[in-house]
């Protein structure tokens, strides 16, 4: 009851005292939203880095190409299923850019020329339609498969299937049969064209064709990083730095390294708000007791102790903080969300953040209060009352 009581009385002078009180929050308000929203945009970063993760296929490696005197091919194929156990199965995939259009739309993008196993490989799903047979690789057919991204620009809410789509290479119009569609993955494929490889070389020669990359399928999780580092010492002597070899792992890991970095900045910058906040309260406390020495020596006079006016002011610096650390909880939580769509991440609000957040504003109301609570609870009564 008798904390209670003193709680009632820091309150009732926070009141009287309203600009004072509210301009001292200020600190801890932004302190605690930079936090919060900082904790709750990475927490869903980190959540969709994991997603993504799974999407990918954490058994999965890519070995990408760059420069047109780089040319990755059944000899390296070879090699690596030669020398390396423990590879399930290789993809090859050629790549180049494109552009493609219909009646009503067009739309630039990659273009994707894909091995009989790719689909399988990759774990590419079909929306609608179907993958390509031996048939359309063997006859060379003008067949496409549209990535999700891609079907929606060109064909927006309409069927493709069975529809004409025009691809141009190299100031060239080929007309193209769409026979499937495939399923959102979030990965690069969403927004590519793909057509059988053997079509893919036909059409895009005249122009140098385009990067050659391996997608190595590993026997299990497990042993996909240790493959990972056995490719990359078997073909790097060869193509030096114009390979570039990666997994699931390696991607998540660099990933997090950016966002980690980004973390450690937000949160420099909100403990800095909130520690200007507590000198803030300190200097302003400082300033209150010179304001209230009658009403202190008052107290005292009439028997109160210097432990009851040292927890009173204690009490006024932990609520200040507190006030500012919820209105900035708020701020913090609608901040993080509008800061996620931005990134177009999910935000992920953590209740144990904003318990942190809490619990280290109290620690700042403790910290900062304490020196003009003790400079309080030491004012003599008889020469307060006389000041």
């Amino acid at each position: 009851m008798f904390v209670f009581g003193l709680l009632r009385l820091a309150y009732s002078n926070l009141l009287v005292r309203k600009l004072s009180s509210a301009l001292t929050m200020v600190g801890l308000l932004f302190g605690s939203a930079a936090f919060i929203a900082t904790l709750c945009t990475t927490e869903g970063s980190k959540r969709q880095i994991k997603a993504q993760m799974q999407a990918m296929g954490t058994d999965l490696i890519w070995i990408n190409s760059y420069g047109q005197d780089v040319h990755l091919g059944t000899q390296e194929e070879e090699v690596l299923k030669k020398y390396i156990s423990g590879i399930k199965a290789i993809s090859f995939k050629e790549q180049g850019n494109g552009r493609f259009r219909n009646e009503a739309n067009e739309y630039s993008g990659g273009l994707y020329g894909v091995d009989p196993n790719y689909f399988d490989v990759s774990r590419l799903r079909l929306a609608h339609g179907r993958y390509f047979n031996q048939d359309d690789f063997s006859n060379l057919r003008l067949y496409t498969v549209l990535g999700s991204e891609a079907s929606n620009k060109l064909f927006e809410k309409q069927n493709p299937l069975g529809k004409q789509l025009i691809v141009e290479q190299d100031e060239k119009l080929y007309v193209t049969l769409v026979i499937g569609v495939l399923q959102a993955k979030g990965a690069d494929e969403d927004k590519a064209v793909l057509m059988p490889r053997s079509t893919y070389v036909k059409i895009a020669s005249a122009s140098g064709g385009g990067s050659q990359n391996f997608l190595v399928k590993t026997i299990n999780d497990d042993i996909t990083s240790s493959i990972r580092k056995s490719i990359e010492l078997i073909l790097q002597p060869k193509f030096k730095d114009n390979i570039f070899v990666y997994d699931a792992a390696t991607q998540v890991k660099a990933s997090q390294e950016i966002m980690g970095n980004i973390t450690l900045a937000g949160l420099s910058l909100a403990i800095i708000s909130l520690i200007t906040g507590g000198i803030g309260i300190m200097n302003v406390m400082l300033l209150s007791i010179a304001q209230r020495k009658k009403e202190i020596g008052l107290r005292k006079a009439l028997g109160a102790s210097s432990w009851m006016v040292m927890t009173q002011f204690l009490l006024e610096a932990v609520l200040i903080c507190l006030s500012g650390t919820v209105i900035g909880a708020a701020v913090g939580i609608a901040a993080g969300q509008i800061l996620a769509n931005i990134m177009k991440v999910e935000a992920a609000v953590s209740w144990f953040v904003v318990g942190v957040s809490f619990a280290f504003s109290i620690c700042i109301g403790l910290i900062f209060g304490l020196l003009p609570a003790l400079k309080a609870s030491r004012l003599d009564p008889y020469e307060a009352l006389r000041g």
